[in-house]
């Protein structure tokens, strides 16, 4: 291989190595926006069951109150 040949395998793991980098980078950036996501579906599952919780009694309170109103006639 004379020099010429060198240079351009230089180049070539040069360009790998930055690719590598940048994809490492990238997978980093993935990962914490995976986490912040996956916070964020806990927070929403958590929201989502209180309010069911919420609603049922909400739908009991009118139950009774039509309970009571019906007791009238």
């Amino acid at each position: 291989m004379d020099i010429d040949g060198f240079k351009q395998l230089e180049e070539k793991v040069n360009q790998m190595v930055n690719g590598v980098k940048r994809i490492k980078e990238e997978n980093h950036t993935l990962k914490d926006e995976n986490s912040k996501l996956k916070t964020k579906v806990v927070q929403l599952e958590k929201n989502i069951s209180g309010q069911e919780v919420e609603r049922e009694e909400v739908k009991k309170r009118i139950q009774n109150l039509i309970d009571l109103i019906d007791s009238l006639e």
